[in-house]
Parts: C-alpha cells; sequence; structure tokens
C-alpha cells in the first residue's frame, strides 16, 4: 500500500507495525489519512482507532482494511468509526477511491 500511494504522489507516507508506532507517528504528524488494517499487531484496529482519536489534535478520517467477509467487515468499520472500509485482497481501483473518499470527506458505508 505504501508503495502504491508513493506512486499515486502522495509525498509522505508513513508505516507503523504496531499500536505504539501508530500513536507515536500520529502525535507528531499530522496525518491526512490513517490507514489500519482490522488486525494491526496483536491490537484490534478498532482500538487503535479509538486511542487515535484521543490524541489532542487528531482529526485525521480512519480508513480500514480488513480480511473479514463484507456483513463482517462492516461492522468492524461501523465500530471503528471509519470513513471507508476495503475488504482484502482489495482491488487497487477501489482502494484508492476509498482514500480518495476519505479525503474528500464523504461518508460512505460498505
Amino acid at each position: 500500500m505504501r508503495e502504491l500511494l508513493r506512486e499515486q504522489g502522495f509525498e509522505k507516507v508513513l508505516a507503523a507495525a504496531d499500536r505504539e508506532a501508530a500513536l507515536a507517528l500520529a502525535s507528531t504528524n499530522s496525518p491526512d489519512i490513517v490507514i489500519l488494517d482490522h488486525l494491526l499487531g496483536p491490537d484490534s484496529g478498532i482500538e487503535v482507532a479509538e486511542q487515535l482519536r484521543s490524541l489532542p489534535g487528531f482529526h485525521a478520517p480512519v480508513l480500514v482494511t480488513t480480511a473479514l467477509p463484507q456483513k463482517q467487515a462492516e461492522a468492524v468499520c461501523a465500530e471503528a468509526h471509519a470513513c471507508e472500509c476495503v475488504s482484502k485482497p482489495f482491488d487497487i481501483v477501489r482502494f484508492l477511491e476509498a482514500v480518495q473518499m476519505c479525503l474528500d470527506g464523504a461518508r460512505v458505508a460498505g
């Protein structure tokens, strides 16, 4: 995903392997968007999203990726208050559309 976003013109793409790294990056940078996997290391993407939103000044939309079936994915994304949810394996065009919708401030279900 990182390389794909860079190829699309995103200049600064940061990656975190776990919750602590994600929180540290978000607190020291002002991300335009955060893309979380439903399972981020031993932590749930839902928990990480909640912790990110508790950071002072954090306002970035959160996009969640998951390998869950669509119905379960929708529930996870709703619980995480994600702007968009993309099921894996995902289509590159669909992923990029979801990123753009989040950046544009659109809230799209499923």
